[in-house]
C-alpha cells in the first residue's frame, strides 16, 4: 500500500468536522430517514427511491430537532449522516486515529487547518431556527454530547462580552454547535499535528456576511470566496452579499498558495509553548490562541 506521504506533503482542513455516529446511531438515522421514505431500511429499497427523495427525507430530519427527536435522533447529530465507527471502514474517532498516526508518524506532512467563528449560523440563521431554540433545546444538547449541566455559561457570558449578539437560547445553542462540530475539532488537530512534531498553521476566520440582514455572520462556508478569489462569482455573492473586501481574499488565496507550494503560509506556527493563531477578517492579526472558560468545557469531550 502507498503510504501517504508518497502522495501529498501538505494538508488543508477548512472546518473539519469529526463527529461520528455509533452503528447504534446509524441505525437509527437510517430507520428515521426510512420512515420519512416510506421504506423498509434495506440497500434494495433504498436504491428504488429517487435521489431527491432521499435528500429531501436527510434535510427534513436535520432542519427539524423535533422531528428528529420523535424519530429516536439526539441533538448531537444534528446532521442524520454521519460517517460510522463500525470497527471496519473507521476502526476509531478521527482524531484518536490522528493522534495515533502521526505519534508513530511524525514529520510526514504539514497542516493548515483552521475554522470559522460562527459556523452553524449557516443552518441556523436562513430557516430562522435560531429563533426559534429553547433552554430545553440547550439542556438536550449538553446532554447528548456529554457536558455537564452549566456548560452554557461560558458562552452566555461570552455572548455578552461580545456585544454584537443577545444571550438568547439559539444564539447560545449556535455558538455551541460551532465549537462541537468544527472549531474545536480544528483545534485539536493543530494540537494533535504540533504534539507529533508537524508543521501545523491555525487559522480563524471571522469576516461576517451581509447575508440575512448581517445575521449570517463568519458562517460556515463564508470563507471558501475568499480562499479561491471567487467574491464577484454567483455562489460568492451569494453566501457573502455584496461589500466583501477583495484586499482580505487576495490575502488569504496568496497565504493558501504559498502553504501549497512551501508548506508555509505565511504565519507562525502552532506549537505546543505558542499557540500561535492567524485571524482573518476582523482584525487580520496573529496571536496567541486564548483558552477562554467556552473552550475549556470541551476538554473531556473532544
Amino acid at each position: 500500500m502507498c503510504r501517504p506521504k508518497a502522495l501529498f506533503s501538505q494538508a488543508i482542513l477548512q472546518s473539519p468536522s469529526v463527529a461520528t455516529q455509533t452503528t447504534a446511531e446509524a441505525a437509527i438515522s437510517g430507520d428515521a430517514i426510512c420512515s420519512l421514505l416510506s421504506v423498509a431500511r434495506t440497500a434494495k429499497a433504498l436504491a428504488a427511491v429517487p435521489i431527491a427523495d432521499c435528500v429531501s427525507a436527510v434535510a427534513r430530519l436535520a432542519n427539524d430537532p423535533a422531528l428528529a427527536r420523535s424519530l429516536g435522533m439526539t441533538s448531537r447529530n444534528v446532521f442524520p449522516l454521519r460517517a460510522v465507527i463500525d470497527g471496519d471502514v473507521l476502526a476509531e474517532a478521527p482524531l484518536r486515529a490522528l493522534k495515533r498516526h502521526w505519534m508513530r508518524h511524525s514529520n510526514e506532512i504539514s497542516v493548515l487547518v483552521g475554522s470559522n467563528r460562527d459556523e452553524m449560523r449557516l443552518y441556523a440563521v436562513p430557516d430562522g431556527s435560531i429563533d426559534c431554540a429553547t433552554d430545553d433545546d440547550v439542556r438536550r444538547f449538553l446532554e447528548d454530547t456529554g457536558l455537564a449541566g452549566g456548560a452554557d455559561a461560558p458562552y452566555r457570558h461570552a455572548l455578552l462580552a461580545r456585544g454584537d449578539s443577545p444571550a438568547t437560547s439559539g444564539e447560545v445553542l449556535c455558538a455551541m454547535q460551532s465549537d462541537y462540530f468544527y472549531r474545536i475539532p480544528a483545534r485539536r488537530v493543530a494540537e494533535h499535528a504540533a504534539a507529533a512534531g508537524l508543521d501545523s498553521y491555525l487559522y480563524e476566520f471571522e469576516w461576517e456576511s451581509s447575508r440575512h440582514d448581517h445575521r449570517l455572520m463568519a458562517a460556515h462556508g463564508v470563507e471558501i470566496p475568499f480562499v479561491f478569489q471567487k467574491l464577484m462569482t454567483e455562489p460568492g455573492l451569494e453566501i457573502t452579499g455584496p461589500g466583501a473586501p477583495a484586499e482580505l481574499a487576495t490575502e488569504m488565496n496568496e497565504a493558501w498558495v504559498s502553504f501549497v507550494k512551501s508548506g508555509d503560509p505565511g504565519w507562525p506556527k502552532f506549537e505546543q509553548g505558542n499557540r500561535w493563531i492567524k485571524h482573518f477578517g476582523g482584525s487580520s492579526l496573529v496571536t496567541h490562541d486564548r483558552q477562554g472558560p467556552e473552550v475549556d468545557v470541551w476538554e473531556s469531550v473532544l
